[in-house]
């Protein structure tokens, strides 16, 4: 990528990580069920994609594991959540070994939902957290807090260092550092 073509960029990310911040202050229970709720989850899974990659490829990458299957980071369990919304037909989606989809759903603090069929272990959906959220995609799993949330304030704190190594100025309407 360009030098010119990387300061555009980075500037693009400053933006989407303002609107990531202002989104994950809310609850995306407040919002209707259905087509609104999940629209407004996959738009912010695929805007933290997009900023993860960009640090990712520059060096920047974000590797938290907490609450996340043995072997994933931060990068990785959001790239697999982000093609999960994004690909109707994606195994992602899968429960079981065959066909069962489920294509999104939040797990509340006060319950589970556990899938059952004959012959495998049970699926269990939850919120292992009384102060957090967790969406879900198939297995897949993140949790609104210890997730969402940290990687937006991780990758601002990465994209100023990456802003500043490429004499991008961070905008004074982002703030600064967590």
């Amino acid at each position: 990528m360009s030098k010119t073509k990387l300061k555009t960029v980075i500037s693009s990310a400053f933006f989407e990580l303002h609107c990531l911040q202002l989104a994950s202050q809310k609850s995306l229970l407040d919002l209707p069920p259905g087509f609104a709720r999940e629209g407004t989850f996959v738009r912010m899974i695929i805007g933290l994609r997009d900023v993860l990659r960009l640090l990712d490829n520059e060096g920047y990458r974000l590797t938290f594991g907490d609450d996340l299957p043995e072997g994933d980071d931060i990068t990785d369990a959001v790239y697999r959540m982000r093609n999960a919304c994004c690909h109707l037909g994606s195994n992602s989606r899968d429960v079981f070994s065959e066909g069962t989809k489920v294509s999104f759903a939040i797990g509340f603090p006060m319950g589970k939902v556990r899938f059952r069929r004959p012959g495998e272990s049970d699926v269990v959906m939850e919120c292992p957290y009384p102060d957090d959220l967790s969406y879900h995609y198939g297995k897949l799993r993140l949790l609104h807090k210890r997730h969402f949330c940290r990687a937006v304030m991780e990758a601002k704190i990465e994209l100023e260092k990456l802003g500043s190594e490429h004499g991008v100025v961070c905008p004074s309407w982002f703030g600064r550092g967590p």
